[in-house]
């Protein structure tokens, strides 16, 4: 998750309006913070990027 300027929240918070506003089966079962997401020169997230550097945190 990456939140914006000024903005503060916990997991207990956002899994919570997970739970209430997702089916059971889409509720994420972790999440992390983090403070830019790898994106493109054209602005595009690098989506396979993103599942190497955090290969290690959901194994």
């Amino acid at each position: 998750v990456k939140l914006k300027a000024n903005a503060i929240t916990t997991e207990a918070e956002i899994m919570e309006h997970c739970k209430k506003h997702l089916s059971s089966f889409k509720v994420p079962k972790k999440i992390i913070f983090v403070e830019a997401l790898p994106k493109t020169p054209t602005g595009k997230i690098l989506k396979r990027q993103m599942r190497e550097s955090f290969k290690a945190v959901f194994r």
